[in-house]
């Protein structure tokens, strides 16, 4: 008999060791797949930075740029930044209405903004503003990620200042 529950107790433990070894294998492989998911996310919303990041610099140099040129011009000075936005998001976003998503184009992003040049005093104030639209619903967007939705979105109201 001593032999016997000596010889179970030497079997529980063996069994014991194997679930433990089988649960840790089944841990690191989900450990493993969280691990490629969060650098997943991560890699998109990096992109999803550097996107905000560029078009926040090419609104205000070429912002910049019309103020300091005294172009008060607000229609040929929106059609200067957005040509510069246009050849930035090419490819990158669409236009998106909730209902069809278009490629970006001048005559969309000149239709949903606005520039304002204003020389008061020794100051000039720049302002370029995204509308949206009449409905405030044309909104530029772009999702990255395949499993984790990090979206990109210049929505209505966007606005960037300069004053010199």
């Amino acid at each position: 008999m001593k032999g016997f529950f000596s010889f179970a107790i030497a079997l529980a433990i063996i069994a014991l060791i194997l679930f433990v070894n089988v649960s840790s294998e089944k841990n690191s492989s989900v450990l493993r797949e969280t691990n490629s998911a969060l650098i997943e996310a991560e890699s998109a919303n990096m992109q999803r930075t550097i996107l905000e990041n560029n078009i926040d610099r090419i609104i205000f140099e070429n912002l910049l740029l019309q103020a300091l040129s005294q172009n008060f011009n607000s229609n040929s000075a929106k059609t200067a930044v957005n040509n510069n936005l246009v050849n930035y998001l090419q490819g990158k976003a669409k236009i998106s209405s909730f209902i069809e998503d278009k490629e970006i184009s001048l005559a969309e992003l000149n239709e949903n903004s606005t520039v304002i040049i204003v020389h008061r005093g020794t100051s000039i104030f720049a302002d370029y503003t995204y509308t949206g639209g009449t409905l405030r619903n044309m909104l530029v967007r772009k999702t990255f990620g395949d499993k984790f939705g990090v979206e990109f979105l210049i929505p209505a109201g966007y606005t960037v200042r300069v004053i010199i």
